[in-house]
């Protein structure tokens, strides 16, 4: 009996969780790491250190005559702390999760290099935080670490060259914040990074990034410039939302994917290219990109998927279209009949593009040589054309030019088309290409104003009606 009354002692004994030994000194509350180490770490703060401005963390605090090294600033450890300025001493390797999370009077804070963790939201709400030096052997930047903090600037200029990753949220609502690059060991930027940091004018990100996530640049209403790399295969929804200082993107070959409302508002935007490899765009991606003037949708024989509403509200500004390939328009409307309205209009037809289904309005269209005939669905309007192959209009007695003046043909029009020039009031004049052989009916019908036709020899036959009105 006696036997498992002392087992059962022991085992009691085993189950108290022995408490780890505190001590407060000088308005600061220690908790011992390693008592054979002699470590402590700041597990949080007392009264007395509202007797304190600017607070001096300590490098050894001493307590019972032992000496111990301030190594860590525990989870919250400083959390409210009512100090304006805060130096940390070179002992300190680790910064908790909200260390400093709440700080209203916190404006300065210098960090040591011996530093290698600060925690998520070690600083989040930090509203007056202005002044901070990050310590270079930091290799990450943990999820909302420096979080609302609106006035903070970084004294370097720069994030630490070994930075590899950017938390989520790490950098929201950070409105001073400036930076134009970012280090090139960094692999990875989380989503909402830098929303809202108006700041930011222009940002080169560097070759190891594969994807812009969920609303990194949200909201970047200063940034008027980004350099994408090579690399980055993927622009996450909402990625430049509202950045309406952004005048041109030029997207790599290697983007895939490009997601909802990704570029909605940027209402500077110029320019931007559909890369071969994107085999759809989102609702809204374009959204509001009211001073769009050049769309090039670059060459490939896959098919690109447009959403309904994918350029809402880019009508009447494009003013130069680069189409080489396919198409499906999630509409009752068609692309070109959307955004295709400015009479000084240019477009460009690729060798894909085998089908033009809708009606537009061009000031120049050029036609890249091609083999295969190019099909309109219905008649188009164009004043200066360049034609690189054959053509016809799928509706009958009708001419797929319209308001047509002047008009050259590439070494593939072997022939035309029944009412090829139908009621071209405004054509004077045309050379026909060698290599066309018979004139076909109504061609020149109603071409009032054609003063000179240059015929070649090759050409055998020349039907009734050829050159009514």
């Amino acid at each position: 009996m006696k036997k498992y009354l002392l087992l059962f002692f022991l085992a009691t004994l085993v189950a108290i969780p022995v408490k780890a030994q505190t001590f407060d000194l000088d308005g600061l509350r220690y908790e011992v790491i390693d008592s054979d180490q002699k470590t402590v770490r700041i597990l949080s703060y007392t009264n007395d250190l509202y007797n304190y401005n600017d607070l001096n963390i300590p490098s050894t605090v001493d307590n019972e005559g032992i000496t111990y090294s301030v190594v860590e600033i525990g989870n919250k450890g400083l959390h409210y702390c009512p100090a304006t300025t805060v130096t940390i001493p070179e002992t300190v390797t680790y910064i908790g999760d909200e260390a400093f999370a709440d700080c209203n009077s916190l404006i300065s804070v210098n960090i040591p290099d011996e530093v290698t963790h600060i925690g998520a939201k070690a600083f989040i709400r930090c509203y007056l935080l202005e002044s901070v030096r990050l310590p270079n052997k930091l290799t990450a930047i943990q999820d909302y670490t420096f979080s609302s903090c609106n006035n903070m600037k970084l004294t370097s200029g720069r994030l630490p060259d070994g930075l590899t990753s950017i938390g989520y949220n790490a950098f929201i609502d950070c409105n001073k914040l400036e930076l134009q690059t970012l280090p090139e060991t960094v692999t990875y930027i989380g989503p909402g990074a830098f929303v809202r940091c108006t700041s930011l004018t222009s940002m080169a990100l560097p070759d190891a990034v594969t994807t812009i996530e969920t609303s990194t640049f949200h909201g970047c209403t200063g940034l008027t410039e980004v350099k994408i790399p090579d690399t980055v295969t993927s622009i996450g929804t909402h990625a430049f939302y509202q950045c309406s200082a952004l005048t041109e993107v030029k997207l790599p070959d290697a983007v895939t994917s490009i997601g909802e409302r990704a570029f909605w508002g940027c209402s500077s935007l110029k320019s931007i290219n559909i890369p071969a490899a994107v085999t759809s765009i989102q609702e809204l991606t374009f959204s509001s990109c009211n001073q769009l003037q050049t769309l090039t949708l670059e060459d490939s024989e896959q098919t690109l998927t447009i959403a309904d509403n994918a350029f809402y509200d880019v009508n009447k500004c494009v003013s130069s279209l680069y189409l080489g390939r396919p198409y499906e328009y999630l509409k009752s409307s068609d692309l070109l009949a959307d955004i295709c309205v400015s009479y000084d209009l240019t477009i460009t037809i690729g060798t894909n593009v085998n089908t033009i289904s809708s009606y537009f309005t061009a000031k120049k269209l050029t036609i890249l040589d091609s083999d295969t005939p190019l099909t309109f669905s219905s008649p188009i309007s164009a004043n200066s054309v360049y034609m690189g192959r054959n053509w016809n209009c799928a509706q009958n007695n009708v001419g797929a030019l319209k308001n047509l003046y002047d008009i050259t043909f590439g070494p593939n029009v072997t022939e035309f088309p029944d009412y090829a020039f139908y009621g071209c009031s405004g054509l004077t004049e045309l050379k026909i290409p060698d290599a066309v052989t018979v004139i076909p009916t109504h061609a020149f019908y109603g071409c009032s104003s054609l003063t000179e036709l240059k015929i070649p020899d090759t050409v055998t036959a020349i039907p009734e009606y050829a050159f009514y009105g």
